[in-house]
C-alpha cells in the first residue's frame, strides 16, 4: 500500500511529450529528481508582504513591498511516516500539528488534498505544488490522462527556463490551466509556478493569473539534487517571500514516524480532518469559533439549497465544502 501511495506523490512512469523518451523528457526527469528527495525536515521563514498578485502584473510596489509578518516555520514531511507543520511568530508559537501516513490514507479522500497543510506557509509548495480545487500534486497531474499537456516556448531572456502548460478538465464555469517551467541547470527542478483561470464558456479568449512561485535560488544537497533556497510567491490577496535556513534543514534524513505522532506535542487540544495540533490559547479561541462559522454555514447550505434557485445554491454548497476540504487556516 505505501509503494503504490508513494508513486501516487511522485509517480515514476515516463510522460510522452511529442516523442521524447524518460532519459530526456524535461518531465520525466523532473518527476526523478522529486522522487530523489524521500523526506525533508527543514526550518523556514516566511514574510507576508502588502502586495497581490495584481501589483505584481501592473509593477506596483514589487520591487519595494512592506514586510507585514515573518514568520519562521518548520516544515518535516516524510513518505511513508507523514507530516509536520510547526508555526512561530516573533518568537512565539502559532500553532504545531501533525498527520500521520496511516491517518492520512484512512480518511479516503485525495492525498494531496489530506496532507495540504493547513497554513499555508510551508516548504512543500515549492518542491511539489497543491493543484488547488484539482485536489493533487503536480507529479500527479503530470501522469494523468485527462491532464492535456504542451510544450511552451523557449524564454528568449533564459534559455535554462523548460516550459509546459497543463489544461485541466473545463467545470460548470471555469477552466484551471497551470504553467510550470523547469531549470535545466538545477536537475530540472521547479523554477515557477503559475495557475491561471479560463472562463467557460470562453467568451474573451482570455486568462486570469491567480497564483503566481518562482524559485530564485537553489542549493545542492547531494551530487545531483537541487532544492529550492529561496522563492517569492503572490496570489490575488497577499505576496510573500521563502528563505530556506540551510543550517537548521535536512533531507533524507527521516527514519521514523516519531514527528509524526499527536506524542510528539505537548498536548492534542484540537484536531482538523485528521491533523492532530497543539495550540496556544489564543490560537485556540480562533480555531473553535472558525469551527462553529464552518459547521453553521454547512447548516445553512444544507437548508438553502432546496431554495436557492439553479446555479446559485451549487456556488454556495462548492464553496463551503471547499472551506472545509482545504482545512483551516489560522492567521495571527
Amino acid at each position: 500500500m505505501v509503494a503504490a501511495l508513494v508513486c501516487t506523490l511522485y509517480p515514476m512512469l515516463a510522460v510522452s511529450i511529442d516523442g521524447q523518451t524518460a532519459t530526456n523528457n524535461p518531465i520525466a526527469l523532473f518527476q526523478q529528481a522529486i522522487h530523489k528527495i524521500q523526506s525533508f525536515d527543514v526550518t523556514i521563514s516566511v514574510s507576508d508582504w502588502n502586495i497581490t498578485i495584481s501589483d505584481y502584473e501592473r509593477g506596483t510596489n514589487s520591487h519595494s513591498p512592506k514586510i507585514i509578518v515573518v514568520e519562521t516555520n518548520r516544515d518535516a514531511f516524510a513518505i511513508g511516516f507523514g507530516r509536520r507543520v510547526e508555526r512561530n511568530w516573533n518568537g512565539k508559537p502559532l500553532e504545531t500539528s501533525v498527520i500521520d501516513w496511516k491517518t492520512a490514507v484512512s480518511l479516503h479522500e485525495p492525498l494531496a488534498d489530506v496532507l495540504l497543510s493547513a497554513s499555508g506557509a510551508d516548504y512543500l509548495t515549492y518542491i511539489n505544488p497543491h493543484m488547488g480545487q484539482e485536489g493533487c500534486f503536480l507529479t500527479d497531474a503530470l501522469n494523468t490522462n485527462s491532464v492535456v499537456i504542451s510544450a511552451l516556448d523557449t524564454s528568449p531572456t533564459d534559455s535554462k527556463m523548460i516550459g509546459f502548460q497543463l489544461e485541466f478538465p473545463k467545470q460548470d464555469r471555469f477552466q484551471n490551466v497551470f504553467r510550470i517551467w523547469l531549470d535545466s541547470e538545477h536537475g530540472y527542478m521547479l523554477a515557477k509556478f503559475e495557475r491561471l483561470v479560463r472562463g467557460v464558456p470562453d467568451v474573451d479568449h482570455s486568462l486570469g493569473l491567480i497564483d503566481l512561485m518562482q524559485v530564485e535560488q537553489f542549493i545542492q544537497i547531494d551530487k545531483d539534487i537541487w532544492v529550492p533556497a529561496k522563492a517569492i510567491s503572490y496570489n490575488v490577496a497577499s505576496s510573500g517571500e521563502m528563505k530556506l535556513d540551510e543550517n537548521r534543514s535536512s533531507f533524507n534524513s527521516i527514519t521514523s514516524g516519531e514527528l509524526f505522532s499527536g506524542k510528539s506535542l505537548p498536548e492534542v487540544n484540537h484536531e482538523d480532518d485528521g491533523w492532530k495540533q497543539y495550540l496556544p490559547p489564543a490560537e485556540l479561541a480562533k480555531a473553535a469559533a472558525f469551527d462553529k462559522a464552518v459547521h453553521t454555514a454547512r447548516n445553512h447550505s444544507h437548508k438553502a439549497r432546496w431554495i436557492i434557485p439553479g446555479t446559485m445554491g451549487a456556488s454556495l454548497l462548492l464553496l463551503v465544502l471547499f472551506a472545509v476540504r482545504t482545512r483551516k487556516r489560522l492567521n495571527v
